[in-house]
């Protein structure tokens, strides 16, 4: 009881990221950067107003042929002018390159930042270089300040990017990123309780590794540096198969599954803690399939295509929109 009242203490008095911060960033640091390399700030174009399709966009953002001949009857419009409407309606919910750059310039930040600090913090414990070493003396492991406020600040970091999740770019792995999150957190509120800090640090960091290269490699494709984004591409790859595919389940997941229960026998939280694992191995698995389609596509055509997960805006020419918004116009209800 003493070690959860202090957790819950700890945990009441952490300041998570707020979406405030990042906009700070994003407006004062992030978009000066993307403008000087060239992206420009690019409005997507509205559609006309109608309460009608508003409420048929609600239902159906891509809505089926019949939907299309009923709302074209009903408003009368041909079909062609209704679908303008939902395709200048979808591009309104996607982010323009700009948005995109300044939330992966402030992503990269971080994972460059956490990762250094994370490096220099555990570089010279006898665990970081041998998982087994994670176990002796447990429970009673003393966790110095130093891996305290890593810890803290890791899960400050998840618990913001939670809640940001329904706010960022949405991507199609949108509900995969979504329970990774989910399930990082439990693992480290129950390693936090448990007082498993030395294995859940190790996980964080393994993590981080591979992180930053992706964010730089985003940021290198929205500036149009088509160079730069082949070569970052490839090491994030590299980083990405050592930490993912080989780390984490070979030495982390190997270490909590054969040779923890040595020492914390065979209780429930063994089988939770683990099950948690094992689903972020999953998810490792299926962005890794992600991963080496894109680089399949590289090494095929010479250069990286664009992110398998990003939506991108659908084109409508400027006839096709001064039309379907006159349209629109004298026919909105």
């Amino acid at each position: 009881m003493p070690v959860l009242k202090t957790s819950l203490r700890i945990l009441v008095s952490v300041e998570y990221s707020a979406a405030s911060h990042t906009n700070c960033t994003s407006r004062y640091i992030a978009t000066p950067i993307g403008k000087s390399l060239g992206i420009r700030e690019i409005n997507h174009r509205k559609p006309s107003p109608s309460i009608y399709l508003e409420e048929a966009f609600k239902k159906s953002r891509t809505p089926s042929h019949q939907a299309l001949e009923s709302y074209s009857k009903k408003l009368d419009l041909s079909v062609r002018q209704i679908q303008r409407w939902f395709r200048l309606r979808r591009n309104q919910e996607k982010a323009n390159t700009l948005t995109r750059f300044t939330e992966s310039c402030w992503r990269f930040t971080y994972y460059f930042t956490i990762l250094i600090i994370g490096t220099i913090i555990l570089y010279n414990k006898v665990w970081f270089w041998d998982s087994t070493e994670c176990w002796p003396n447990y429970p009673h492991q003393h966790v110095p300040s130093e891996i305290y406020w890593y810890y803290l600040v890791e899960l400050s970091y998840y618990v913001g990017s939670s809640l940001m999740h329904f706010t960022d770019v949405r991507k199609k792995d949108f509900w995969e990123l979504f329970i990774h999150h989910i399930v990082t957190m439990t693992l480290m509120f129950i390693a936090w309780i448990q007082n498993i800090i030395r294995i859940s640090c190790l996980i964080l960091l393994v993590h981080d590794m591979a992180d930053p290269f992706l964010e730089a490699t985003k940021m290198a494709s929205y500036s149009g540096h088509r160079k730069w984004c082949n070569h970052l591409f490839i090491v994030f790859t590299i980083a990405w198969y050592i930490g993912r595919l080989y780390i984490f389940p070979f030495k982390i997941l190997y270490s909590t599954l054969f040779y923890a229960p040595t020492v914390t026998g065979m209780a429930p939280i063994y089988y939770l803690y683990n099950g948690l694992l094992g689903s972020l191995q999953l998810l490792h698995i299926i962005w890794t399939v992600i991963i080496t389609k894109i680089l399949y596509n590289r090494l095929k055509t010479g250069e990286i295509k664009k992110d398998e997960r990003s939506e991108s805006e659908e084109p409508v020419s400027d006839t096709e929109t001064e039309t379907a918004q006159k349209s629109a116009v004298n026919n909105c209800t």
